[in-house]
């Protein structure tokens, strides 16, 4: 699985639990070659009740096809 799936894939499951304590869930992924984030690794953004923010991030990708790459620098074949 792709991280933009990935990431889609993950946003819809934590809004579908529909739980009082997460209000906001978001994919904030870019993917390969933003502008901004050109090695994006925030893929959602999740924000609680109490005010608390979560972001998930990633930390390594590794597969088929994918070349190694620095911690928390996604390459783009990954995405």
């Amino acid at each position: 699985m792709k991280l933009k799936a990935f990431a889609e894939w993950l946003t819809a499951d934590l809004t579908a639990l529909d739980h009082d304590e997460l209000t906001v869930v978001q994919d904030i992924s870019k993917g390969a070659g933003s502008e901004t984030e050109p090695h994006n690794h925030n893929i959602v953004r999740v924000e609680h009740a109490n005010g608390a923010v979560s972001t998930v991030q990633v930390y390594r990708v590794t597969g088929p096809g994918i070349p190694a790459s620095a911690d928390y620098r996604v390459p783009r074949e990954a995405w």
